[in-house]
């Protein structure tokens, strides 16, 4: 044991030491945690909500909540079937798996590794203390609760994840059993919540009673971690209790039923790591991490088209992209994130319009449209994290070619910037079909849609060229989140003024498109002001 305490004090050491050698990432560290610091004594001495003061229905946190965390425990559970997943990486591979040292006390030291990853991974949650405090009226510990209870559930998810690969691994048959049992675990979320809308009188007071249901508290893994954080906000304490203890036995069965089923598992944890290993080391070759071959994980690939045929210079980098892309999907834009974005959107108008219907309102489709424009810009957030430009970054012929940094850039980013457009047309075509909208205010939310997606990759592209890849992405989270308010918020102030100075003169369009204006001039200056990162073949050991 002493071994493993020496090798974490050694590699403690070693991250900081390179952290002093690299002072814009110390400094953007140190900006990171005050203002984090900040943020919680915000909270921490904000006034005690007093008697009679308003605040929005807590149980819309509840259904937010849940939500977040079942997004979470489908991604990585579909994950792990698909590709594997692993505590370790190559170094414990080559310093501890060849050590006389217990397969239990290295399981023991992947998992407090692990467990310090998630803890800092969710870190970036507690910069939304302030708001859910003044939203919600909830105090810093409840605040607190909920990063803990997050952390607690990617940390029990994972050794899920871990133990369904290692039972699952080889035999498709058993894949596709523990996919059948996800998707029945959705379904029975979905069937839960539609049963108590419509038994409520599909009015809007049964759909929060829907996603606050303690039906869903009764689910294993989300809904026991739901409740127990809840349990705390609300003075439960037997509840918080009951549903913590059933999540500590559900990870401790997960541990147990690992080792006792196979104590020597270095091979199928060794496997799993050497695939991650393996697609590292391709994206810093190649920058292609799909194009790894693993033993045992070959595939017979349909090949029908071949060569670019079209691009010269730096845009031949967008028509290569293309190219791989057909090779994930005939339609090169159209995925399943697609198809994820129509359905969730057709589901939250549909039940939105059937509650307001149940309480003898209309919702305008104007109205409907602008919170479909905001969730769908919301759920890009996540979609739209990183492309073919980040792995592009990584490949020697982008810093060889001899054409402008700035063409490169933006034609190595063109896909990515083209998703959204297309998943937008796709989404409002569709919503202002179901809506019967006036197709003006669909172009608007089009507009509005597609230059987020703009900005969401410039701040990306502001926040690599920053803090770099090698960062955690927790804090790459925050600095990503901050980089965004400042990049949107001159357009989103001026449409704002417009829209109190000239709401009943000046048409709509005038109001928002100040806002999609600002967010192209904005995105482009960002990838025109980091186009250096294209000047210095040596970036890519900054990453």
């Amino acid at each position: 044991m002493s071994a493993i305490l020496y090798m974490v004090r050694k590699d403690c050491k070693n991250r900081i030491l390179a952290l002093f050698r690299h002072p814009a990432k110390l400094i953007m560290y140190l900006f990171l945690v005050a203002l984090l610091g900040f943020s919680l004594i915000n909270v921490a001495f904000a006034p005690t909500p007093e008697l009679g003061e308003t605040f929005a229905d807590i149980r819309i946190l509840h259904g937010a909540y849940f939500g977040i965390l079942l997004f979470f425990m489908g991604v990585l559970v579909l994950n792990a079937l698909q590709k594997g997943t692993t505590f370790f990486g190559m170094a414990d591979v080559n310093l501890l798996f060849v050590a006389p040292l217990s397969p239990r006390k290295i399981l023991a030291y992947g998992l407090v590794k692990q467990m310090g990853r998630t803890l800092l991974m969710v870190f970036f949650f507690l910069f939304y203390g302030a708001m859910l405090a003044q939203t919600f009226g909830i105090v810093w510990t409840d605040t607190l609760a909920l990063v803990i209870g997050s952390a607690a559930a990617l940390f029990v998810v994972q050794m899920l994840s871990l133990l369904l690969y290692n039972v699952t691994n080889g035999h498709p048959g058993r894949i596709r059993t523990a996919k059948g049992i996800l998707y029945l675990y959705v379904a029975a979320v979905v069937g839960i919540v539609a049963l108590d809308f419509t038994a409520g009188g599909s009015t809007l007071e049964a759909l929060l009673a829907g996603v606050s249901s303690p039906k869903l508290e009764y689910l294993p893994l989300v809904g026991w971690i739901k409740a127990a954080c809840f349990g705390y906000i609300d003075g439960d304490t037997g509840k918080m209790l009951l549903y913590a203890a059933l999540t500590l036995l559900a990870a401790i069965l997960c541990i147990v039923v690992f080792v006792r089923g196979k104590v020597d598992y270095y091979e199928d944890v060794l496997q799993s790591t050497e695939q991650t290993q393996a697609q590292k080391d391709a994206i810093k070759k190649q920058g292609n991490a799909g194009m790894v071959n693993v033993p045992g994980k070959n595939k017979k690939l349909k090949v029908t088209v071949t060569g670019l045929n079209r691009g010269w210079g730096a845009n031949a980098f967008f028509y290569r992209h293309l190219c791989e892309a057909r090779r994930r999907s005939r339609l090169v834009f159209v995925d399943s994130t697609t198809a994820l974005m129509v359905a969730i959107n057709l589901g939250l108008t549909f039940f939105l319009g059937r509650a307001w219907q149940a309480d003898g309102e209309v919702l305008p489709t104007g109205m409907m449209l602008l919170i479909v424009t905001l969730f769908s810009t919301y759920l890009l957030f996540f979609f739209n994290m990183a492309g073919a430009w980040s792995r592009e970054l990584l490949k020697p012929y982008l810093y060889l070619v001899p054409e402008s940094p700035f063409a490169k850039l933006i034609w190595a980013a063109m896909t990515t910037l083209l998703k959204p457009v297309v998943d937008g047309a796709i989404l409002f075509t569709v919503m202002c079909v179901y809506l019967k909208a006036n197709p003006w205010t669909a172009l608007l939310g089009f507009l509005l849609y597609a230059s987020m997606g703009a900005v969401y990759i410039a701040g990306d592209v502001l926040a690599e060229r920053v803090i770099g890849k090698s960062a955690n992405r927790g804090l790459i989270m925050m600095l990503y989140m901050l980089f965004l308010i400042l990049l949107i918020l001159p357009g989103v102030v001026v449409s704002i003024v417009l829209l109190v100075l000239f709401l009943d003169v000046a048409p709509a369009i005038l109001l928002v498109l100040p806002a999609v204006v600002w967010n192209l001039i904005a995105s482009a200056g960002v990838f025109y002001f980091c186009r250096n990162m294209l000047d210095n073949s040596e970036f890519i050991n900054e990453l």
